[in-house]
């Protein structure tokens, strides 16, 4: 029998979370970069974090008087386990007087398309989603001109926030291309309409993943909870079961920099530095293709040229949607992006755009063929889709090539990369994983001093 060693990991976030037996050549020494998180949370701990706001009394304080509560939650794809808060937040609007009947979850899907009620009742959990009204938002449907804010981003925001007399928002605190993390103020994009949605896009400049949080878009988005209403949040942090490993809550301006900072404890790894295979496990952002290479293949833009790149991933809803950033986008969605981006700048940014794009075309006409001499042949990236009876995926797509055999795909990066002893890198939970850029481009020896080296069984 072929050695091998194995390493357990999760898979098919929302569709059973299962863990998964994956296994690795004897002849690859592998390194896995897990997070750094505490123990989770028991049940009365997130309740005493409940009981203790940052600059804000409790929901069960702060909501007397109400009786049209808002509770909103972001969608399946964040991993956020609002089924572990939900029911707390429901104890609390009842000691302030109100009945879970009249608390309205509104799902904060964003421009990601309209939720189902199966997708609710998995976020919140069934026995919240039998007592509340629930809501998926509609970014085509649901916006109501709220105003500008400073920035002059129009908000349109979903009318439920408006109709209702105390929102609470449930979110998590993760890393995001656009915001550096998302969490707190950023929920509340989740809510708004098109022409919002593109706007803060467009007309900010995105943090990168997992860095500085301090932005104009992150000053944005905190006027805008404001005037959708949304001035109480819980913020959480997980581990790589999805299980709550910290939380705050209140005042999101007052929490936000201190959840970004444990954030960054708990999410920090080393990045794939000299590594000939870098590995993702895209869990738990892996419902679709266009999520899970979203937001789990950060760690791909930090391999050196050359490395084989290989990620895990239910796919269990097949190609996924985004209606902002498709997967596939059509020539008439490009065009209608383009117009809908210039619509946010002044003629100087245009120009500046312009000049830049100009000076990138001149320099890519003047590299070196990448098929010269001495180039680097940088190959596809390998995804092995665990589900089973997912829904249909071409087997190349884009830059990718989707096999549903892990064997299949050993035997691809053994083409690519030959026989030789090998480097390997596996990045368990690669969506909520961030990476310490100063040893970027280190020696593959100098990564990490003490990382998790698997057990061989044979």
């Amino acid at each position: 029998m072929i050695a091998r060693t194995q390493v357990e990991i999760r898979s098919g976030a929302w569709i059973g979370d299962l863990p998964l037996m994956l296994e690795i050549p004897e002849s690859w020494d592998l390194r896995v970069f897990r997070l750094n998180a505490p123990a989770p949370l028991g049940r009365e701990e997130i309740w005493n974090a409940l009981e203790n706001p940052i600059g804000q009394p409790p929901v069960r304080l702060a909501a007397r008087g109400c009786r049209r509560p808002i509770v909103v939650v972001d969608d399946l794809n964040r991993p956020t386990p609002a089924y572990e808060i939900v029911p707390l937040l429901l104890k609390q609007f009842t000691q302030a007087g109100i009945e879970a009947r009249n608390v309205t979850v509104v799902m904060a899907s964003g421009s990601h398309g309209v939720a189902s009620a199966n997708a609710l009742e998995r976020k919140i959990g069934p026995e919240a989603a039998s007592l509340c009204r629930l809501v998926p938002h509609d970014h085509l449907r649901d916006g109501v001109y709220v105003g500008k804010t400073s920035f002059g981003t129009p908000v349109f925001a979903n009318r439920e926030l408006l109709q209702g007399d105390f929102v609470v928002g449930v979110g998590g605190v993760f890393p995001n291309h656009t915001a550096g993390f998302g969490g707190g103020t950023k929920l509340a994009l989740g809510v708004l309409g098109t022409r919002s949605i593109r706007h803060l896009h467009y007309s900010h400049r995105p943090c990168g993943w997992g860095n500085e949080h301090a932005s104009d878009f992150r000053s944005d988005l905190d006027e805008i909870a404001k005037m959708v209403g949304m001035r109480t949040i819980v913020s959480v942090h997980i581990d790589a079961d999805r299980n709550v490993v910290g939380l705050q809550c209140g005042d999101p301006e007052g929490y936000f920099d201190c959840a970004v900072e444990l954030a960054r404890r708990i999410c920090t790894v080393p990045a794939p530095g000299n590594a000939d295979v870098v590995i993702v496990n895209t869990y738990p952002v892996d419902l679709s293709v266009t999520f899970a290479r979203m937001k789990g293949f950060a760690a791909f833009s930090l391999a050196r040229p050359g490395a084989s790149k290989v990620a895990i991933a239910s796919c269990a809803e097949g190609l996924g949607n985004h209606n902002l950033f498709p997967l596939q986008p059509s020539r008439l969605h490009r065009l209608m992006e383009i117009a809908a981006q210039l619509g946010t700048l002044d003629p100087k940014e245009i120009a500046g755009k312009a000049k830049r794009r100009f000076a990138a075309m001149a320099r890519s006409r003047s590299a070196p063929h990448p098929a010269g001499p001495g180039a680097v042949r940088e190959w596809p990236v390998w995804v092995w889709q665990t589900a089973e009876n997912a829904r249909t995926i071409p087997a190349d797509c884009l830059d990718m090539k989707i096999r549903n055999s892990w064997v299949q795909i050993i035997d691809a990066v053994q083409r690519e990369q030959g026989t030789r002893h090998l480097n390997v890198v596996l990045y368990p939970c690669s969506p909520i994983q961030c990476f310490a850029t100063q040893v970027e481009r280190t020696s593959f020896g100098d990564v990490d001093s003490n990382p998790e080296r698997p057990t061989l069984c044979r």
